[in-house]
């Protein structure tokens, strides 16, 4: 189609373009930016998530009896880190070699009272499992769906998740760290979130711990803050 032009040899084409830019924009869905308190209270609700701050490798087997038993098994890489930003608190996840997911992030719903886990798996699609502690074990269930993933955090070198159709489990994964921590938790606390701390930063000559790169760039950010937290703590 032919371009129709102004004197100044502007096309006018090119106003029709801004305008309908400055309407797309108009019905863009805004990002709000949480309270310092919702973010506390997300990190709050996360704290037990701490046990996985790492790098992991993990053994799945697959249950279904159909498939072969040589078959069946797999090994995988996970990452974990926090995420803590004014508009989103989460704990996020980066899985190498994974029959189910590619990656994902955990947070805490303040409104519903809710777990809630966000992945992107291995077709590249998005699925959100929602969900509750009930004892020792996080189940979360897929939305419009009877597909669940339970998770069952156990120390500082060991968790474990499955997914489940139904009553009927899909797979078992065992995550572990390559030559793992302590049993118990008796490392030096993240400044941040009282993870395990595993590198140093320092504050006006102190020195203190964290536990990954997101809450690395959160105490760079607002470094007094966490250091009176961590302070707080430590003096009740």
């Amino acid at each position: 189609m032919r371009k129709t032009r102004d004197k100044g040899g502007t096309a006018i084409n090119t106003a029709r373009s801004i305008r309908a830019l400055a309407l797309a924009a108009s019905f863009a869905l805004p990002v709000f930016a949480l309270s310092e308190k919702e973010q506390d209270a997300i990190r709050d609700a996360l704290k037990d998530f701490n046990k996985i701050i790492a790098e992991w490798e993990c053994t799945g087997e697959l249950k279904d009896k159909k498939i072969k038993r040589n078959q069946r098994h797999w090994r995988e890489n996970v990452s974990w880190k926090w995420k803590l930003a004014e508009d989103e608190v989460a704990i996020t996840a980066t899985f190498e070699n994974s029959k189910f997911f590619k990656s994902g992030k955990m947070t805490y719903d303040l409104a519903k009272k809710q777990y809630v886990f966000t992945a992107v798996n291995a077709k590249n699609k998005k699925e959100v499992y929602r969900g509750n502690k009930v004892r020792n074990k996080y189940v979360l269930k897929l939305d419009r769906s009877r597909e669940s993933l339970q998770f069952t955090l156990l120390h500082y070198n060991r968790y474990l998740w499955n997914k489940s159709l139904g009553s009927r489990k899909v797979c078992d994964v065992g995550c572990s760290l390559p030559g793992g921590f302590a049993r118990e938790d008796t490392g030096p606390k993240c400044v941040v979130t009282q993870g395990l701390g595993t590198s140093r930063v320092t504050y006006q000559g102190e020195k203190f711990y964290i536990c990954c790169s997101g809450c690395k760039a959160a105490f760079n950010k607002n470094p007094a803050k966490y250091v009176a937290e961590f302070k707080a703590r430590k003096n009740k």
